[in-house]
């Protein structure tokens, strides 16, 4: 049977104070990288780009199934 991971969990402190110890050292910042920003700068601008060539496309593909549909 698994075991709950929240079984392993140190108890909370008695004065409620959520803190990390000043001795610990705080984990590295991560810094965000400027490349990344550039080649992509929102997931909104991803959806407007796949929108126009889903729009594109089915209109190339109406166009050429007209074409073929009309020389018949």
């Amino acid at each position: 049977m698994a075991t709950d991971p929240l079984q392993n969990l140190p108890p909370l402190p008695a004065d409620g104070n959520l803190q990390p110890d000043p001795g610990v050292p705080a984990p590295p910042a991560t810094e965000e990288k400027k490349e990344d920003k550039e080649l992509n700068p929102t997931p909104f601008f991803n959806y407007v780009v796949i929108g126009f060539i889903f729009i594109f496309g089915v209109a190339i593909l109406a166009m050429i199934i007209i074409a073929v549909v009309s020389s018949l």
